[in-house]
């Protein structure tokens, strides 16, 4: 049997919503090529082209590495994103790792919501070719993270503040050099993480750490794209409608405006606006 134990890692927790209805509505031949190529594509792609807008108007990496460093497991509705220590750049790796699966998922037909923690986890392997083949993983941060992802009501992820103060921890001891520091004050005066008042299903409303999907280079380059054939609004609609998911429910409808509400507010994005008017309709699918 394979054993990984790790003291401390960052864990994602990320559901996809509608899965149920995903799963009752279309065949199982369907099925598997939704997963093949779509859920498997958000999962899979570990680059990190996460950029901050300079004074002087252009894009700059925010870090050197090129890709992230982490492991997932995807389990039917359910995927599990864990990194291979607490340390700043694992921080930033998972950070930037569900921003991309919430921006792709939503192109994809397969909205997520995401909860982020910190904390111990072990992994077990088993696997004899002929006769039996289990994994387990475990952890308390798994089921941390699971319970702030089932509170939300949106597309969007929670970040704990034991991760917040994780990094800050890391950030006194600095001893590297001062020119590869990235500090959380940076990581919130460039928008990458917010404070922000998170839509719960129930509970009393409070600010949380968020992390700022719209910054994913996807969604701007989209949002700002001279052809966009589709409002914003018609665009996470389809997320919640598509691959024969039912919209027509209330508990939809407020994951809907939730997200919508974030993207104006963080954005100033008009929901509503069409960059071009003329030509033939492009499925969203394709955009």
């Amino acid at each position: 049997m394979q054993e990984e134990h790790k003291q401390s890692v960052f864990v994602a927790f990320l559901d996809i919503m509608g899965y149920k209805q995903i799963v009752k509505n279309n065949t199982h031949e369907k099925l598997k090529d939704i997963y093949f190529y779509d859920v498997s594509t958000v999962t899979a792609y570990n680059y990190s082209p996460q950029k901050v807008l300079r004074s002087d108007g252009k894009y700059q990496a925010l870090d050197k590495a090129k890709r992230i460093n982490v492991k997932s497991l995807m389990v039917s509705d359910s995927v599990i994103v864990w990194t291979p220590d607490d340390s700043m750049q694992s921080f930033r790796d998972i950070l930037f790792k569900v921003n991309y699966m919430l921006v792709e998922s939503i192109f994809k037909g397969i909205p997520m919501r995401a909860g982020v923690c910190v904390g111990p986890i072990s992994l077990f392997i088993e696997d004899d070719i002929n006769t039996y083949s289990q994994m387990i993983l475990l952890g308390k941060p798994i089921v941390d993270a699971y319970e702030i992802s089932e509170k939300q009501n949106w597309t969007g992820c929670v970040i704990d503040k034991k991760c917040i103060d994780k990094y800050k921890e890391y950030e006194i001891q600095y001893s590297g050099d001062p020119s590869d520091l990235i500090k959380l004050e940076y990581l919130i005066n460039n928008k990458i993480l917010l404070k922000y008042n998170v839509p719960q299903k129930t509970g009393p409303i409070e600010e949380e750490y968020v992390p700022n999907w719209t910054l994913y280079p996807t969604w701007s380059k989209y949002v700002e794209g001279k052809r966009r054939y589709h409002t914003i609004e018609e665009t996470i609609r389809s997320a919640f409608s598509s691959l024969n998911k039912n919209p027509n429910e209330w508990s939809v409808e407020s994951k809907i405006w939730n997200t919508l509400k974030f993207i104006q507010e963080i954005t100033g994005a008009d929901i509503k606006e069409k960059k071009c008017f003329f030509g033939p309709t492009m499925p969203i699918e394709q955009i």
